[in-house]
């Protein structure tokens, strides 16, 4: 149950009237008695099967309200009063009530606390406070406070993990609950905020604002590379009374690459989030030790057998653009690349480390000399140079050719690559002694953690994913794991395939191209977009194409499906209107054409389809009615047919879709069929007050806050239940109170608040998710309490209250 905080309207009339019956009141302070006017739960209707608030704009002050406390000017004793949906206060249901309560107070200027309590009689936990001051006369007097929720629990989300190399922004967002679990909306606001802290201190990170004083808000994070050296930050948020969270913002990308020293080909590898698929072999080099990018993404990767640093540009695939330092360096190690594009490379066989300034000539310079077999080199977020050589790690600043500000002997044994996290502090790769070591600036104290690994391990490189999991190359034991925060657990993740003593680990943007073939588009009601994703994406994939922005005239978009000429539409709830987008549009882009106006005859349009003739057709939530235009239809234009009336057992329509002979499925979320679920079908063309060939209907269906459906090549029939989180097959020809043949539910399919549905050409069934921002892809033929086959789901996918689903190029 999610909770929506809004204006709170406190009216407080005297009892009395004029000023009769104040005239000589024994007390010393004259009071006027009045009432107190609450009004909880939605003034406006929330759509079938929708939990979020942005889907209707319903009015709520809490579900969970039990009672409220008023007191004036401090004083007490309060006045307590029932606000449950029983209370005889109270009109109306649990979810929409009107409650009357009896007040008093003094005369003159008073300021009214209002508390608002989960339990009866001022008990239990508060759920929102307001403050309100008002002039109470004889007469009467009025009051209008907005109350603010008490944010008990949060949830922080990320637009995205990572930033691209350069200057970027990501989104951080908050959903906070109160102490009984309901979402907390809005329009008011926190009565504890939540604050935000930015662990980054050198400035590469920055934040628009640094509280969510209310619901609805966003921060916006900017990540300058050019700045500093820093490529992670962690943003810690806490609340008074709530837990705090944590998040890690990197301003590098997803995909993980890799350097293998001992396999006889030397592979480059790169492996595409989430990591658990086969690596894609990048090139050959002949023993690469180590690899760095710099901020226009160029990888560099130390040879160490043929001694000299190989640069390439993306996709990395072709010849090097740059061949560095050949014949200067002896076995050349870790390498490192600051924000200028100065290249740093540990020359192990030759006791120092060697500057390459961008654009990297053949020849590199020496700027530290007498160290002893330096393995390991790292960039802090100040620029300064780390570097790691038999058991010390000594720190050295710009232009580092200068003796070591700071040396660190504490702990180490054999020590090699190392990275820093999003609080500044330094992690080393224990390579002789199986542990990696955290140390915090100025790192010249003991170790403030050691991780231990298996006695095998032989940690040689590390690194943090953009989900603040620590990454580490075991040498010996040939695997990459990942570590989840604390660090101290079992690795959350264990990479082994085409791995022979991986050396070097770095996280970089995506480059591949997307695969070819079919497209899920995806409408999201969470910020008003449409995605374009591949359709055998997995875990967190990112889309190909965003539509977002105002010049996109999307408003709660809902329906989504695209014609033969790849031009896709989408129907917006909110402003009634049908919006057509060209072939591949991306961005900020307008519509090549509209359907809005009073002669559209559209009322809440959400479901969508394009007939065999090219008609769009169109079921109207709020008007029970389904309209038809014809191909190429554009602005206030009526439609050339519509299904209207008694006869036709429409209802709450959702979601549409057409068989191969053409007839139209309608599901009716609560229709007029008994005030059941039901899913009416009509001929091909039809028109008018016309009834259905037929109606699937009754409790024996399954079907459970049912809001889209889709039609086999067999002319099976798939139901997607929001509020049952399931979804229900039905045999073709299905008719009246049929069970369904089929029925995906339970803990193990991942379904969570279900919305769109389609089909493949294999049969394969996609639903998207609200309830877990998800696209779950199921098998063909599956039932039961069965997995998905795929899953796509995590911060990089844009995926946020997703609806509308549509399978085409």
């Amino acid at each position: 149950m999610r909770a929506y905080y809004a204006l709170l309207i406190v009216a407080f009339l005297s009892a009395c009237g004029g000023g009769g019956g104040f005239g000589a009141p024994p007390n010393p302070v004259q009071r006027s008695a009045g009432t107190l006017k609450l009004v909880v739960g939605p003034t406006g209707s929330i759509l079938p099967g929708s939990t979020t608030g942005s889907r209707a704009k319903p009015r709520f002050i809490s579900p969970s309200a039990k009672s409220v406390s008023i007191t004036a000017n401090g004083a007490l004793p309060a006045t307590i009063a029932d606000i449950s949906a029983g209370s005889p206060n109270c009109t109306g249901s649990a979810g929409s009530r009107t409650c009357t309560i009896t007040v008093q107070a003094p005369l003159g200027n008073d300021t009214f606390a209002i508390v608002i309590f989960d339990g009866p009689n001022a008990t239990g936990n508060q759920l929102g406070s307001a403050s309100a001051t008002a002039n109470v006369t004889p007469s009467g007097f009025s009051v209008t406070a907005t109350v603010n929720a008490v944010v008990a629990s949060y949830m922080l989300t990320l637009s995205t993990p990572s930033l691209n190399p350069g200057t970027n922004t990501a989104t951080l967002t908050a959903v906070a609950k109160d102490a009984d679990g309901n979402v907390i909306t809005g329009p008011g606001g926190f009565a504890n905020p939540i604050t935000i802290t930015n662990g980054d201190k050198s400035g590469a990170f920055t934040l628009s604002a640094t509280s969510f004083t209310g619901p609805g808000q966003s921060i916006t994070i900017s990540h300058n590379s050019a700045a500093s050296c820093a490529n992670l930050t962690t943003l810690i948020a806490s609340a008074p009374g709530a837990p705090s969270q944590s998040v890690t913002l990197s301003g590098t990308g997803t995909s993980l690459y890799v350097t293998n020293l001992g396999d006889v080909t030397g592979p480059v590898l790169q492996f595409p989030a989430p990591y658990t698929s086969a690596p894609k072999m990048l090139y050959s080099a002949l023993n690469p030790d180590n690899l760095a990018f710099d901020l226009q993404s160029n990888l560099f990767v130390s040879v160490a057998g043929a001694g000299f640093v190989q640069e390439n540009a993306p996709p990395y695939t072709g010849s090097p653009s740059a061949v560095i330092g050949s014949g200067q360096f002896r076995t050349p190690q870790g390498v490192a690349v600051d924000n200028k594009g100065n290249l740093f490379a540990a020359d192990f066989g030759n006791n120092r480390v060697l500057q390459s300034a961008s654009p990297h000539p053949a020849a590199a310079v020496p700027i530290i000399t007498g160290l002893n077999s330096p393995t390991g080199v790292a960039l802090d977020p100040a620029c300064n140079l780390f570097v790691s050589d038999a058991n010390s790690v000594r720190e050295y600043t710009p232009p580092y050719n200068g003796s070591p500000i700071a040396t660190v002997t504490s702990g180490l044994n054999g020590p090699r690559g190392m990275t820093f996290d999003g609080s500044g502090n330094l992690f080393v790769a224990n390579f002789a002694g199986n542990t990696v070591v955290e140390f915090a600036p100025p790192y010249t104290g003991a170790p403030i953690a050691t991780i231990a690994l298996p006695a095998n391990a032989s940690p040689n490189d590390l690194a943090f994913d953009p989900n603040g999991n620590l990454v580490v190359a075991e040498y010996q034991a040939n695997k990459i794991i990942f570590l989840a925060p604390p660090f101290t657990g079992s690795p959350a993740l264990t990479i082994t395939s085409g791995l022979s003593l991986p050396t070097g680990v770095k996280f970089a943007p995506p480059v591949s191209a997307p695969p070819p073939g079919l497209h899920l588009y995806m409408t999201q009601l969470g910020n008003d977009s449409v995605t374009v994703t591949p359709s055998n994406a997995n875990g967190n994939a990112a889309p190909i194409r965003t539509i977002i922005g105002a010049n996109t005239q999307l408003s709660q978009p809902y329906g989504i499906t695209v014609d033969g000429s790849g031009d896709s539409y989408a129907s917006g709830l909110r402003n009634a209107t049908v919006t057509i987008y060209a072939p591949g549009a991306n961005g900020n882009v307008a519509p090549i054409r509209t359907l809005n106006g009073s002669s559209t005859g559209l009322n809440g349009p959400l479901g969508l389809a394009i007939d065999s003739s090219g008609d769009l057709i169109v079921s109207n939530f709020f008007a029970s009615i389904v309209t038809v235009y014809a191909p190429g239809a554009n602005g206030n234009v009526a439609p050339i047919r519509t299904i209207s009336g008694g006869n036709t057992g429409l209802g709450q329509t959702y979601g549409l879709t057409l068989d191969s002979a053409g007839n139209l499925y309608v599901v009716n979320n609560k229709s007029q069929f008994g005030g059941v679920d039901s899913v009416t079908v009509y001929a091909p063309g039809a028109n008018g007050n016309v009834a259905p060939i037929r109606a699937i209907t009754g409790n024996a269906t399954g079907m459970s806050g049912a809001v889209f459906d889709v039609v086999d090549a067999a002319g099976n029939l798939y139901v997607s239940n929001a509020t049952a989180h399931s979804i229900t097959k039905y045999a073709p020809g299905a008719n009246g109170n049929a069970a369904p043949i089929a029925t995906i539910a339970g803990s193990n399919t991942g379904l969570a608040q279900t919305g769109g549905i389609v089909l493949d050409s294999s049969g394969n069934i996609y639903v998207d998710n609200d309830g877990n921002n998800s696209v779950e892809v199921f098998a063909a033929g599956a039932n039961g309490n069965v997995a998905p086959i795929r899953t796509i789901i995590g911060p990089n996918t844009g995926i946020t209250s997703p609806v509308g689903l549509a399978l085409a190029p």
